[in-house]
């Protein structure tokens, strides 16, 4: 058995106290693409933002610098993801 996704955003599970949300970032200007996969355990209240907010980061970092290579602007994004959530 196959399965074909055609979309970009695909919502696995929501409840309560789980939510996944798997999403591929893609960019006209180049052929790279990121697939996320963004899991938040606990209370989910929140969780649909802050899991936007983890994409919007990583989109916009990953595809602002296309002159680097796209190992480096996907960790970039990464630390970008990561500094924010500390603050």
């Amino acid at each position: 058995m196959s399965f074909k996704l055609i979309v970009d955003t695909f919502s696995v599970s929501r409840d309560t106290e789980h939510f996944i949300q798997l999403k591929t970032l893609k960019n006209p200007n180049s052929e790279d693409q990121v697939w996320l996969a963004v899991e938040i355990i606990g209370d989910s209240k929140y969780a649909r933002a802050t899991s936007q907010s983890i994409i919007d980061t990583m989109e916009e970092v990953f595809f602002d610098k296309l002159e680097l290579g796209a190992y480096e602007r996907f960790e970039q994004s990464l630390k970008e993801v990561t500094s924010s959530s500390r603050a």
